[in-house]
């Protein structure tokens, strides 16, 4: 998978979000995209997610990367996924809680995987 250049955008509040590509994004969902991508209307319901501006606090809620191809994403009430970014899919088959996926974030994805498995 190629990497690209694109900044990183999350989704705020309710509704979806059609992008000018015709992308559909729902709320709460991390995405890439150009900013001229974003419809006007619709920039104030984005936060733009680079590492240059983002606070300490809003890594901690946001999610923290471990490595290049793992982040740890908080998806509410203290339970956490173990996302592949090269893929955007889950490692982990249930939630965890972060202390458990801790360990895990300094690892490839493959060998996170088998460690969990192992659980």
């Amino acid at each position: 998978m190629k990497r690209t250049s694109k900044p990183r955008w999350r989704k705020q509040g309710g509704g979806t979000l059609t992008l000018r590509d015709g992308r559909t994004i729902q709320p709460r969902e991390v995405f890439r995209a150009n900013e001229s991508d974003i419809p006007e209307a619709f920039r104030d319901v984005v936060e733009r997610q680079s590492p240059s501006e983002t606070s300490a606090s809003e890594t901690e809620n946001e999610g923290t990367t471990g490595g290049e191809n793992l982040e740890m994403v908080h998806v509410g009430g203290g339970w956490y996924n173990l996302i592949n970014t090269q893929t955007g899919k889950p490692i982990n088959a249930q939630k965890m809680r972060r202390k458990e996926l801790e360990p895990l974030l300094g690892m490839s994805p493959e060998e996170a995987a088998e460690e969990l498995e192992e659980e």
